[in-house]
This record gives C-alpha cells, sequence and structure tokens, in this order.
C-alpha cells in the first residue's frame, strides 16, 4: 500500500500545491485519511469530495480506487479544530 500512498500523495500535491495529506493503510490492503489543503476554503462538503474522486479516477487504476476506504477533505483550520477537540478527549 506504500506505492498507493505515494502516488495519491504525488496526485494531491499536484493538483493542490502546498497541501498536507495523512494517508494510512487500513485492514491491511486498504488506504484511508486526510488531504488537508487551503483550497477547499468556502466549498462544501460534496463538492470537495466530488473534485478529489474525479482526479482519482482520472488518475488510478480500477483496482487502486477500489483500496480506498475514504479520504477526508479539510482545511488547515477545520483539521486543527478537529485535532484540538479530539485530544481533548
Amino acid at each position: 500500500m506504500g506505492e498507493l500512498i505515494e502516488k495519491l500523495t504525488h496526485l494531491f500535491a499536484t493538483k493542490y500545491p502546498g497541501c498536507r495529506s495523512e494517508l494510512y493503510t487500513r485492514l491491511e490492503n486498504h488506504v484511508g485519511g486526510f488531504l488537508i489543503a487551503d483550497q477547499f476554503k468556502g466549498k462544501p462538503m460534496e463538492e470537495r469530495q466530488r473534485e478529489v474522486w474525479s482526479l482519482v479516477r482520472q488518475n488510478l487504476t480500477h483496482d487502486e480506487i477500489l483500496s480506498i476506504t475514504g479520504i477526508f477533505t479539510q482545511t488547515e483550520n477545520e483539521h486543527a479544530i478537529m485535532t484540538e477537540e479530539s485530544e481533548a478527549v
């Protein structure tokens, strides 16, 4: 799954300069995580997801796509707030 994580990280960095991707191997052969980019500011979640999955579908194989469990999209500020809240619990 390391190759898929590298591929996604490069793909996201090309589309969203300055972004951070926090991707992890899940369930042995799946990848999931966060894409953190300020280019998402002001965009509804549905639009963010459509944009990201369109990019993924255009650049990955069918089998690679099936290996992705989910990619949460956040701005830096949203990610900071969620991280603070989860650490407080």
